[in-house]
């Protein structure tokens, strides 16, 4: 697999204290998509995840969206 990023957008929202703890979602669009990639029944996708940035006191600081084109190599 090659991903590639093609976009990403980041909003902070507070500022971080200590360590970071970053949690990525996958919408079930890009569940689907994922599942035809490693199924092989495609060579290509186009997905998007978001990510949640949290410092150690628990408070979200950062929000992201990124966009992925992610294609198979074999």
């Amino acid at each position: 697999m090659i991903p590639l990023g093609s976009g990403a957008t980041l909003r902070f929202l507070a500022p971080a204290r200590g360590r970071l703890t970053a949690t990525c979602t996958l919408d079930n669009h890009a569940r689907d998509q994922l599942a035809a990639l490693f199924g092989r029944a495609t060579h290509k996708i186009n997905i998007k995840t978001t990510a949640d940035v949290r410092d150690e006191r628990g408070i979200l600081v950062c929000v992201g969206s990124f966009q992925w084109s992610v294609r198979r190599t074999v």
